[in-house]
């Protein structure tokens, strides 16, 4: 009889490798995770029973907070031409979970012919076992089993809160750490760390900056209204005396063919947006310091336009 390939790959684990910081005097629980075992069988028949991978956890005793979880991959669906491959574990961190560097945070991969490495590059932990094939079939051989290094790296630096609290009050806030992302509005890092937020809410102008950590710091960001439209001032290249106020609903940030809005004249000022009717074809052709340089879409003829924020529309 035929020998027939019946046993799919098993997807690797998730891998994290990283200085952390945990609360002296705590009790934290540490699983080292284990690889799947073996599973195959030959076309047609059920496959010989096997087990997942579990995942490596650190869990905080406190309050049974799971402060990481570097999930294990699963098995295989190994039953003749029906056999499928498995997925790769997935990596979740607690939200007060304060990270100094990290090195690989990263989800596993799915399961692929001859077996895929861990994550962390280098090492076989984490990794799918390989197929072999077998007399009547082919089994998986198992997987690695997961790995744990605990260093004491001593003392870290002071800790720092950084807050912000926004209006409009729902105002959604990203906060960015060593490119690390978090959605939430506080956040509790080491002294000397930059970073990164932004604050947004849709109808309103979306706000950034950038803060290096050396106390506790609070933010009070006020978000202002978008307008319904932008106002630039167009001048005519070869004549710069001649000028048009022109609109548009986003600002002027990328190249590329748009359409501008302005009044019937063109030459006058819009006070609501009612009065924005007619369409400017331009092809915009370079962004400014405060504005573009754009080429009318059926002429050889260019203008330079500047922001005026008094101008914007707002009804």
């Amino acid at each position: 009889m035929a020998n027939w390939t019946c046993a799919a790959y098993g997807g690797s684990g998730a891998g994290y490798h990283a200085k952390i910081a945990i609360q002296t005097g705590g009790n934290y629980t540490i699983t080292v995770g284990t690889g799947g075992t073996g599973r195959g069988g030959a076309k047609g028949e059920s496959p010989a029973t096997g087990t997942d991978a579990t995942g490596s956890t650190i869990v905080r005793s406190s309050d049974s907070t799971t402060i990481i979880n570097a999930g294990g991959g699963t098995g295989s669906v190994a039953q003749g031409s029906g056999a499928t491959y498995g997925t790769g574990g997935i990596l979740t961190k607690a939200q007060d979970l304060i990270e100094h560097t990290v090195y690989t945070s990263t989800n596993g991969q799915n399961g692929v012919s001859g077996g895929t490495p861990g994550p962390i590059s280098g090492h076989t932990w984490g990794a799918t076992g390989n197929v072999t094939p077998g007399t009547t079939g082919s089994h998986a051989d198992p997987s690695y089993h997961g790995y744990v290094l605990i260093k004491y790296l001593g003392e870290v630096p002071p800790l720092y809160t950084f807050t912000i609290n926004t209006t409009p009050i729902d105002a959604a806030v990203t906060l960015t750490i060593d490119g690390n992302t978090y959605t939430q509005k506080t956040i509790t890092t080491f002294a000397g760390k930059t970073i990164d937020w932004t604050a947004s809410k849709a109808g309103y102008e979306t706000q950034t900056g950038t803060v290096t950590l050396t106390a506790n710091t609070t933010e009070d960001i006020t978000l202002e209204i978008a307008p319904i439209y932008y106002c630039y001032i167009m001048r005519l290249d070869s004549n710069p005396g001649y000028i048009m106020y022109v609109y548009s609903q986003m600002p002027i940030t990328t190249l590329g063919t748009t359409d501008l809005k302005f009044t019937s004249s063109g030459t006058t000022r819009a006070t609501t947006s009612d009065e924005v009717t007619n369409t400017f074809p331009l092809v915009i052709e370079s962004i400014t310091e405060n504005g573009f340089v754009a080429r009318l879409l059926e002429y050889n003829i260019y203008y330079t336009a500047t922001r005026d924020p008094t101008g914007d529309l707002y009804t």
